[in-house]
């Protein structure tokens, strides 16, 4: 059955696979809750299946997920306090410029 469906040059398993990890990475995203815990609401046979299929869609385990978001949201706060800093220091030259 798995053969007959195609959609994307994918079956029905690759599909309902693909799914999952989306899911999972909106749940690495957006929660905090353990791997394994992510995994077993997923229904994956084990954390180590979990990974394995992961990394294959991904590239990146799951925890190496989890971190590269971590640093990218880290990455981002920074600059945009740097700028919002920076407008600020412009704002009071400006002002001192006026007076």
């Amino acid at each position: 059955m798995g053969n007959v469906y195609r959609f994307e040059k994918e079956t029905i398993s690759q599909a309902i696979q693909r799914a999952r990890v989306e899911e999972a990475e909106s749940w690495l995203l957006l929660s905090s809750h353990p791997i394994a815990v992510i995994s077993a609401w997923l229904l994956f046979t084990g954390q180590s299946h979990f990974t394995k299929i992961f990394k294959k869609h991904t590239g990146l385990t799951p925890k190496q997920y989890r971190q590269s978001i971590h640093i990218s949201r880290l990455a981002f706060l920074y600059f945009h306090l740097k700028c919002r800093k920076n407008r600020i220091e412009m704002y009071f030259v400006f002002e001192k410029t006026l007076k």
